[in-house]
C-alpha cells in the first residue's frame, strides 16, 4: 500500500522471485526450511545438520499439512524433544515467521503418526522373563 502497488501485482513478483530462489538453490526446499526454522530458534548449523540427516533418512515420511515451513517446524520440534533439548517448543516454534500457528500441532500429529506407523511390533517374540 505503502509503494501504491496493487496487493496481486506484489504476490506475482514475489512467487516468482521464490521460484527462481528455489531453482538455484542447491538444497531441497524442505532442507532450507529446517535450515530457515532452526536459525529462527536458535539452533547452531550442527545440530539443523543432524536433524536434516535424520529427516532424509526418515523421508518419504507423509504429513496432512501441505506448507514446508510448518512441517519444518514440526520435525525441529519432534526432533528436539526426542533429543531433550527443553529450549525448543511449540511456542517458540509458533514465533517464527511463516509458521502457521493453527496447522503445527496437527503437523506434529501427523509426523507422530507416520513414524509410529513404522515402527511394527516383532511378531512372534516373547519378552523374557527373569526366573
Amino acid at each position: 500500500r505503502l509503494l501504491g502497488q496493487r496487493q496481486g501485482a506484489v504476490d506475482l513478483r514475489l512467487k516468482i522471485l521464490k521460484t527462481l530462489a528455489t531453482n538455484l538453490s542447491d538444497h531441497s526446499p524442505m532442507v532450507e526450511k529446517l535450515y530457515y526454522v532452526g536459525k529462527g530458534v536458535g539452533l547452531s548449523k550442527n545440530l539443523i545438520d543432524i536433524m536434516i540427516e535424520q529427516f532424509e533418512e526418515a523421508s518419504p515420511l507423509p504429513n496432512k499439512e501441505s506448507d514446508l515451513t510448518t512441517k519444518a517446524a514440526a520435525w525441529i520440534y519432534i526432533q528436539s524433544k526426542a533429543a531433550g533439548i527443553k529450549k525448543i517448543t511449540k511456542g517458540s516454534l509458533n514465533s517464527v515467521p511463516l509458521v502457521k500457528k493453527n496447522s503445527l500441532n496437527r503437523a506434529i500429529e501427523s509426523y507422530q503418526e507416520g513414524i509410529q506407523k513404522r515402527i511394527k511390533p516383532v511378531e512372534g517374540v516373547n519378552q523374557l522373563h527373569a526366573d
